[in-house]
């Protein structure tokens, strides 16, 4: 996929067979901070994500110049290399490249947004997405939020109507909370 500047994008990828990404709280840890260095030099906004034992989610927008392709491959080359070595062993650890699908309408966005904070919620891991620690839910539903432009009428600045927002769609089951890897 060809990114383009300033448009969103819900990225996402698993482990080849479905198997393990992440082994340890450490494994996540560093993770997040090849995102946190990468998506700095490559130009590119994390808006959310969720990394899971086997897959992960990303929203992510490509700021002018950035390059979306190039921060996903170092920081998952990085990521692979690494931990491949910690485990002495070899070879890939994802399927294939990442998938992406462009976010075109708001009520997409929103629901992604839902959709990737709910995940560990939706797989059984917890109870409360606030409680998975891999992801970052717990600042969205803490802090003061932003408008997402150009999504003008998606204003998320009152982490309570934030809470609400999540916990309404699993309610009502909605659909966007139950696709998994139907579409990849």
């Amino acid at each position: 996929m060809k990114y383009e500047d300033e448009k969103y994008y819900h990225v996402f990828n698993r482990g080849a067979n479905k198997e393990t990404i992440f082994f340890s709280t450490s494994n996540y840890e560093y993770c997040v901070s090849l995102i946190e260095k990468y998506s700095k030099k490559y130009k590119v906004q994390l808006a959310a994500y969720c990394l899971m034992s086997n897959h992960y989610h990303f929203l992510l927008q490509q700021k002018p110049g950035g390059s979306i392709h190039r921060f996903l491959q170092t920081t998952f080359n990085a990521y692979s290399q690494t931990i491949n070595k910690e485990l002495g062993r070899s070879g890939t650890f994802f399927q294939g490249r990442p998938k992406s699908k462009e976010i075109e309408d708001e009520d997409y966005l929103a629901q992604i947004f839902r959709y990737i904070h709910m995940n560990p919620v939706v797989a059984g891991l917890v109870d409360n997405p606030i409680k998975w620690k891999f992801s970052d839910c717990s600042e969205w539903l803490r802090v003061p939020l932003i408008s997402i432009p150009p999504f003008s009428s998606i204003l998320l600045t009152d982490p309570a109507a934030y809470k609400e927002f999540l916990f309404e769609g699993a309610r009502q089951n909605e659909q966007i909370l139950f696709f998994a890897y139907d579409h990849e």
